[in-house]
């Protein structure tokens, strides 16, 4: 088996028949990126922090500047997915949560140790994970195996992390933090699997512990294929959907997921408009995650066939999200969106915020939904 599966990978025919498998694909019973949207970003954010505090702690030596850079992505976007949520449910923790997370980078930057700062914070993103995440929600195999799909796929994840690690070396450790925790959370799940399906999840994983034996970046980058990570974590995507027998690609039905994400975002205008920033800002991610995400192809799909509203989304999210490669932005105080000639220019608020919301009704009726 492990030599069908290195064939498999090394001949691309996985890259083929996803989108067969995709539209053609199996009824699962759960659907947690459209019943849980906004819960599953929330949750993503929370795994994310601690994969950055755990791969702080897993690496020796002198804090490099990209890896300070790595790391302060908790206090910035992290924490926006899921820090408004907590600051309603609990005020003092969200106080001193995010005084920990953004600690981090001053103490780094100023060229001191953060080892005291990294125990405290994991114990306070797991009592802010208790809060947020619903235990009932937390505790199921669709919310696990959901997961799970963010690590091996999303942006800072296994397959990503490897792929951008030419540019950012230190995806690489973010790819290697998200593995560690997507084999956590596998162990939870893979009950249901027959004796087949669980040995080619051990090949695949090994493959990709192979890909990623340590924290640390390698010393040398030149010559590796950065696709190399895509397939494995691609083929076990499949057998993750059915242990958790739940529909894990959402843009399987491209038009009704325009349309979950309008309705997603649209709570979100009378949030701004009432001065609920910080909640609002969390039905944002989701909404940016399926709009760009390269497991959708929404935008790519978009852009394709309607440049002006892939523009429109294009200009108009970044208002209210933080995009890691614009990170030095911080949204809210973002530039108004570009607007052609005949187009009205946007600024953060609840005017764009209704204009986003009818951009993916427009996205959802050009797809014939």
């Amino acid at each position: 088996m492990a030599k069908a599966i290195r064939n498999l990978i090394a001949a691309g025919a996985f890259a083929l028949a996803v989108p067969a498998a995709t539209t053609a694909s199996a009824q699962y019973a759960n659907e947690p990126f459209f019943s849980w949207t906004v819960v599953m970003s929330q949750g993503y954010g929370l795994e994310m922090a601690t994969i950055r505090v755990n791969v702080l702690d897993a690496i020796e030596g002198p804090v490099d500047p990209d890896l300070i850079e790595v790391v302060e992505q908790m206090a910035k976007g992290d924490w926006e997915r899921f820090g408004g949520t907590l600051a309603e449910r609990d005020p003092a923790l969200a106080e001193e949560l995010y005084g920990y997370l953004a600690a981090f980078e001053e103490v780094l930057e100023e060229g001191d140790s953060a080892d005291d700062l990294i125990e405290p914070t994991r114990e306070l993103l797991a009592r802010a994970y208790d809060i947020v995440i619903d235990p009932a929600i937390r505790d199921s195999a669709a919310y696990k195996g959901a997961i799970i799909a963010q690590l091996l796929l999303a942006e800072g994840g296994v397959a990503e992390g490897y792929e951008e690690a030419a540019e950012e070396i230190f995806a690489y450790s973010m790819g290697w933090g998200a593995l560690q925790r997507v084999k956590e959370l596998w162990a939870d799940i893979e009950g249901p699997l027959n004796a087949d399906q669980k040995d080619e999840s051990n090949q695949l994983l090994g493959i990709l512990d192979a890909l990623y034996p340590e924290a640390a970046p390698p010393e040398e980058w030149v010559g590796r294929n950065p696709e190399e990570a895509e397939a494995p974590s691609q083929l076990l995507m499949g057998l993750v959907e059915v242990a958790a027998d739940s529909t894990l690609y959402a843009g399987r039905d491209l038009a009704r997921l325009a349309g979950h994400l309008a309705e997603t975002v649209a709570p979100a205008c009378a949030m701004i408009e009432a001065g609920n920033d910080a909640v609002a800002k969390e039905l944002f991610y989701p909404a940016a995650d399926h709009f760009f995400g390269e497991t959708t192809g929404l935008a790519d799909l978009i852009e394709l066939f309607d440049p002006e509203i892939f523009e429109r989304a294009e200009g108009l999210i970044p208002l209210f999200v933080l995009l890691e490669e614009e990170e030095e932005e911080e949204s809210g105080d973002a530039p108004a969106a570009a607007a052609s000639d005949d187009e009205e220019e946007f600024e953060y608020g609840a005017e764009a915020c209704e204009a986003l919301v009818q951009t993916f009704r427009d996205a959802q009726a050009l797809l014939g939904g």
